[in-house]
């Protein structure tokens, strides 16, 4: 039987066979997440207590479609993600990390590489941070597809969000760092 919210249903995880409940003492335990329409293809959201807290925007969050390169190559791995690289005789080459952005979006990559002692470079991102040593967070400053420079090594590109300031500030104080519309994401109760 569904979770019930606001005469909403939602479904409950299932950890090991079982159905975990989703409230405890007036709290509810799990956030809900779905996608807005294909999954892997559109955007995705983040609920609480049945109200939408942040949208993923970028439309490839689990990194499973390749991602548009230049002077770079795209191969895909066993597990659906991909890896660029560049292209033989290259000295230079890029891949868009995240679908179209607007300026002010913050977006937040994690990669399979290390990548805490790279400068990533690339156009249309501004990094702010490295809160591991496989993710980047960074501010788009461009309109169009941010791309980050792969002429280091070859990166994997293993989680992907694309947010606004204030959703990304509203999933930090629910202690969430990544979503898409497949997963449950233990909240704070």
């Amino acid at each position: 039987m569904p979770l019930m919210i606001n005469s909403a249903s939602y479904n409950k995880p299932l950890l090991q066979g079982k159905r975990l409940n989703a409230c405890h003492a007036g709290h509810y335990m799990w956030l809900q997440n779905h996608w807005t329409d294909t999954p892997n293809a559109s955007t995705s959201t983040l609920s609480k207590d049945g109200t939408v807290v942040a949208t993923n925007l970028d439309t490839n969050p689990s990194n499973i479609r390749s991602r548009a390169v230049w002077q770079s190559t795209a191969t895909q791995n066993s597990d659906g993600t991909w890896t660029y690289a560049l292209q033989a005789g290259a000295t230079n080459g890029t891949f868009f990390c995240a679908s179209e952005g607007n300026v002010g979006d913050v977006l937040r990559i994690t990669f399979k590489e290390d990548i805490s002692s790279r400068a990533l470079g690339g156009e249309g991102i501004t990094e702010l941070s490295k809160p591991d040593s496989h993710t980047i967070v960074g501010i788009i400053n461009v309109t169009g597809g941010p791309t980050l420079n792969i002429a280091l090594g070859a990166l994997t590109p293993l989680k992907t969000i694309r947010v606004t300031q204030s959703d990304y500030d509203a999933m930090q104080a629910l202690g969430v760092d990544w979503f898409d519309g497949t997963m449950y994401q233990k909240g704070k109760g």
